[in-house]
């Protein structure tokens, strides 16, 4: 018998108690009700205006309809403005700062990029890497390798300490925020995703470096698609619209 789909919603930067943060939140609840997704993850900075901290204003109101359906989950990243509160472990519940988890045979690893200097995390990330057998393997953070945006560039440690295990050990897909926009990039055979529009302004798309295929300053959130060794990813926009597609054979 084939395997269902697995659906996982995508959003980053994005609990800054906007106009846009709910209009993201309102299509993604939208969305879900055609393609039911319980799991959500994120890359970063869910906590604005205070950094840190949940309130009303940036996360009860805006986010009721994701967080009252029956089986949500969050599996959050710390972005480093999550640093200046305890909202991501206390509300999300991200009580390690990296962690691993597993789905309808698919690896998912979230890692701390505050901490991609740290050789006890690259130590971890690499045994993990190393003993996989999940065709399917997703990693996920805040701060992007690969980024052409005017305000955040490309983070430098973690170009060095992780991109080379992302290429060594063939990982299917690596998800960032930070960057407050949408871009795919593709570099040593892995597709980069950059999802940094969830609700915070947008970063103008500045620079076309060789591993851009696409750059869309927009509000947004990512719905990917998992059946068995493909993974397809689809970046919506807060009207609905497709801002890309594309599909990764494992």
């Amino acid at each position: 018998m084939a395997r269902r789909p697995l659906h996982v919603a995508v959003k980053g930067d994005w609990g800054a108690g906007t106009t846009a943060q709910r209009a993201v939140t309102r299509r993604m609840c939208e969305q879900r009700a055609r393609t039911p997704f319980r799991d959500v993850l994120t890359t970063g900075d869910n906590f604005y205006n205070p950094d840190g901290t949940a309130t009303q204003v940036n996360y009860v109101r805006p986010e009721r309809c994701l967080i009252r359906s029956e089986g949500h989950r969050w599996w959050p990243t710390w972005g480093n403005h999550d640093l200046a509160g305890s909202a991501t472990e206390d509300i999300l519940g991200a009580g390690r700062r990296h962690y691993t988890w597993r789905a309808r045979g698919a690896r998912f690893i979230a890692l701390d990029s505050n901490r991609a200097y740290a050789d006890d995390q690259r130590a971890w990330l690499e045994r993990l890497l190393m003993r996989a057998t999940e065709r399917v393997v997703i990693v996920y953070f805040h701060h992007s390798p690969l980024a052409s945006g005017d305000f955040r560039g490309p983070d430098p440690t973690v170009q060095q300490n992780w991109m080379p295990l992302f290429t060594r050990y063939d990982v299917t897909l690596v998800l960032s925020g930070h960057q407050h926009a949408y871009e795919h990039h593709q570099a040593r055979g892995v597709d980069y995703v950059v999802t940094g529009g969830g609700g915070a302004a947008l970063y103008r798309c500045a620079t076309k470096p060789p591993t851009l295929s696409k750059c869309r300053s927009v509000h947004h959130f990512v719905l990917l698609k998992i059946t068995g060794d493909t993974v397809t990813v689809r970046a919506i926009d807060a009207r609905g619209g497709t801002v890309d597609r594309f599909t990764i054979a494992a």
